[in-house]
């Protein structure tokens, strides 16, 4: 699961707002990122309680934190009630880039009566006690179907953000043959199919099953992409090689009408592959690239493949270099996804792939 929480941290840097005479930049030490905060509010290595992007607060904190009003939307309630305004969110102000919010270690002593705050310690997780939880992107429904858990072999698909992780981005992947493509903007979308040929189709959380006359446009793409017949194609090269596989999965974006605003004003539905799993493992990259080349599927957009990622980012940031022009149409791109060219693992990190998004976009999505 992608790392969420609401934690303790110390504050590395507090360096000038270079448009705001009132306001100042702060950076979390270990984290790669950076805030605005109120002049004088806070010193380079304080103790402050972090509350990271999509957080979704309890009003009761938006309030006592001064922040009402402030923040962007949240979920839209199902009793049709008022939206609240309680998302962290990346947001430009005075012309910088702020992704989260913090409060002093002891500023939500009042409102947490019951919660020792004196004795916490950097890396303890609030999540649960302050009753935050993270905002995840509506679902928006494409046409009727039924949900049903996840199969087996297939699971929940994220990815960590690289400001999270920067020594893992060091170790692995900063002087190692990478794979780089754009992040693209839609739902995810996965495809299996298994020894007997059975094909499933699903969505981020759960497989989708198709209601009898009414074809749920997550299947429509198998025809329209002629999907179904390279997912059979993909059986036959994999097996060759391989008397082991017991389920294939093609894993890729959805995009089109209806789905996340049409980012790329796209006139039909449309998935761009960026995974193949064999029994839920995910194959490397060049593999990868040569079975969509030779089975003509195609991926998401690629940036860079086999060179190191030192090389690529010359001399630029991660940050600087998830920003961007999108290929599939004239907007900004989401950001990018990085990848070994072979699997990795970590132990605390589990598969080493790690996504960076684009400043610039999540200022001004919607979403």
């Amino acid at each position: 699961m992608s790392k969420f929480g609401v934690t303790v941290e110390y504050l590395e840097k507090i360096e000038p707002h270079e448009n705001a005479d009132r306001l100042e930049m702060a950076t979390l030490s270990g984290r790669d990122y950076s805030f605005v905060v109120g002049k004088g509010q806070f010193q380079a290595g304080d103790v402050v309680i972090y509350f990271p992007i999509d957080s979704l607060l309890p009003m009761s904190i938006v309030d006592k934190l001064g922040l009402t009003g402030k923040l962007a939307h949240g979920n839209i309630p199902e009793d049709g009630s008022e939206r609240l305004r309680n998302r962290v969110k990346t947001a430009k102000l005075r012309g910088n880039m702020s992704q989260g919010i913090v409060s002093g270690l002891t500023d939500l002593a009042d409102i947490f009566p019951d919660l020792d705050f004196e004795s916490l310690q950097v890396g303890d997780d609030l999540t649960e006690c302050f009753g935050v939880i993270k905002y995840e992107p509506p679902i928006l429904p494409m046409r009727h179907g039924s949900l049903a858990r996840l199969p087996e072999l297939v699971s929940v698909y994220d990815i960590e953000s690289a400001q999270n992780y920067a020594d893992i981005m060091n170790e692995y992947l900063m002087d190692a043959p990478v794979y780089i493509t754009e992040k693209v903007e839609g739902s995810n979308w996965w495809a299996t199919i298994d020894v007997e040929g059975d094909i499933r189709v699903g969505q981020r959380n759960y497989e989708i099953i198709d209601i009898v006359d009414y074809q749920h446009d997550w299947y429509k793409v198998l025809k329209t992409q002629s999907l179904e017949e390279k997912l059979k194609q993909l059986w036959n090269a994999l097996v060759d090689s391989d008397d082991t596989v017991k389920l294939v999965t093609l894993r890729g974006e959805m995009t089109g009408p209806g789905i996340q605003g049409n980012y790329y004003k796209l006139k039909d539905y449309k998935v761009w592959a960026f995974d193949i799993e064999v029994n839920g493992k995910p194959i490397d990259a060049g593999q990868f690239l040569e079975l969509t080349l030779q089975l003509n599927i195609e991926v998401v957009p690629l940036l860079a493949v086999n060179m190191t990622l030192k090389e690529w980012l010359d001399n630029h940031t991660i940050k600087e270099a998830a920003d961007g022009q999108s290929t599939i149409h004239t907007v900004k791109r989401e950001g990018i996804v990085i990848k070994p060219m072979t699997e990795q693992t970590d132990m605390r990190l589990g598969r080493v792939f790690i996504k960076q998004h684009s400043l610039a976009y999540l200022a001004k999505s919607k979403l």
